[in-house]
């Protein structure tokens, strides 16, 4: 019912000229209301890298497991799925700015545990009171 009333804000039109290489498809109707510069969130992606972590961590379902910690994990870098990337493995992560986010997890196997670095990329500016991604107290 939802996605009903949503595809009555909007028309969707299909171009069928055939003299066009690619079909275009054309969306009125925005008014910028889905633009990501006008939605306040405290959530980004953000790469994660976890240095010095062993090797035989680096496949994609541990890396998830150890960001699930952090944030919702979405993708691991290339270069760490091929074991090319040196020395840390990255992945990308939707962290909510808002909460606590560690610097260091402790891992714990079956073998011992271990504490582990974690180190953000590139952090979007995040306004701690207003709790949102865009602008930060100056």
């Amino acid at each position: 019912m939802q996605n009903a009333d949503l595809m009555g804000q909007f028309r969707i039109f299909h171009s069928a000229d055939s003299s066009e290489k690619c079909p275009s498809i054309s969306l009125i109707g925005d008014n910028n209301n889905n633009r990501p510069a006008n939605q306040r969130t405290s959530h980004a992606l953000i790469w994660v890298s976890l240095p010095g972590l062993r090797l035989e961590y680096w496949d994609e379902h541990t890396l998830f497991t150890i960001c699930d910690e952090i944030g919702n994990p979405v993708k691991v870098d290339n270069a760490t799925l091929k074991y090319s990337s040196g020395f840390a493995a990255k992945v990308l992560v939707e962290i909510n700015l808002a909460n606590p986010i560690p610097n260091k997890l402790w891992i714990i196997t079956k073998y011992g545990c271990f504490s582990q670095e974690v180190l953000l990329h590139n952090l979007p500016k995040f306004c701690s009171k207003c709790k949102i991604v865009g602008h930060s107290l100056s």
